[in-house]
């Protein structure tokens, strides 16, 4: 049984490497056991190269055979393995570069407090994580999911605010008007998905005023307003402690409302049920991070 799983994970995760990952297990077990499941059936099941592996005639006609069934096996396992109060495996989740990781650290410990068998992995990237290809169980995304991925629950909504630094503003003589706004020093976001900068937290209804400095990072882009470098959105859970501290100040420009409202999601792979140690590690965020 262990084999004909390690053989499912290896022809989802694409690779042996990947499916060590999944499984929790070092590379040379996964080779020694696609290897004796091969001898035991007398035949090959992948065709390997030095990247990938792809299946045999043979390969793929045990993983249409086997797959559901050991899935629901699987299934069944955890979930008597909730009962008797635990998890065991790896867990793989997504979390944008600049999410609030105090916060995340915290929901993570309390998590592998309950259950000290999971292993948790997280992936932290700006990139827009593609969920299936990459074995994620969790992301945790800012925006509409993607197709791939359907939303298990809004974790709630924050605000993204235009900021300054009072420095900068006591050294610019350009008033703060929307209709001026192009005068001053102005700073943008984009995502690595979306170099051309038409991101969310883009600059908008500024009156066609260029973005000086452009990245990708918004810790840069706080950086560089706490250090008099100008203007820029910045989500609030980055700058709150700035603002009540007055190392930045919130702007009003006029016009048309500046403040902007982004969600943060929770979104799972479409294609298949989640397991009862996804579902569980789902409804722990709900209740830790909201």
């Amino acid at each position: 049984m262990n084999q004909i799983r390690t053989f499912i994970e290896v022809v989802r995760a694409g690779s042996f490497s990947a499916a060590a990952r999944v499984l929790g297990l070092p590379r040379s077990t996964i080779s020694a056991r696609i290897n004796a499941l091969e001898d035991y059936l007398d035949t090959r099941l992948f065709k390997r190269t030095t990247r990938v592996v792809t299946l045999t005639v043979d390969g793929k006609q045990l993983y249409e055979s086997t797959a559901v069934s050991i899935d629901a096996l699987v299934a069944s396992e955890k979930k008597v393995g909730r009962k008797a109060g635990g998890f065991k495996g790896t867990l793989r989740i997504s979390v944008p570069v600049e999410y609030p990781q105090h916060q995340l650290a915290l929901s993570l410990l309390d998590f592998i407090g309950k259950h000290p068998e999971v292993t948790i992995e997280v992936q932290v990237t700006n990139r827009i994580t593609g969920l299936v290809e990459e074995n994620i169980d969790i992301a945790l995304r800012v925006g509409i999911p993607d197709r791939e991925s359907i939303v298990i629950r809004c974790l709630g909504d924050f605000s993204a605010v235009l900021v300054a630094s009072p420095d900068y503003l006591k050294a610019s003589s350009v008033p703060l008007r929307a209709e001026t706004l192009s005068g001053h020093w102005l700073n943008g976001y984009f995502t690595e998905d979306d170099p051309s900068g038409k991101s969310s937290m883009k600059l908008l209804t500024l009156g066609g005023a260029k973005a000086r400095i452009k990245t990708n990072s918004l810790e840069l882009l706080r950086q560089v307003c706490l250090s008099g470098g100008g203007i820029a959105y910045l989500p609030l859970p980055i700058c709150k402690n700035d603002l009540a501290e007055g190392k930045l100040v919130t702007l009003d420009i006029g016009g048309p409302k500046q403040s902007q409202l982004h969600t943060l999601y929770m979104a799972f792979p479409s294609h298949k049920d989640m397991l009862p140690a996804v579902r569980a590690l789902a409804e722990h965020f709900v209740k830790t991070m909201e």
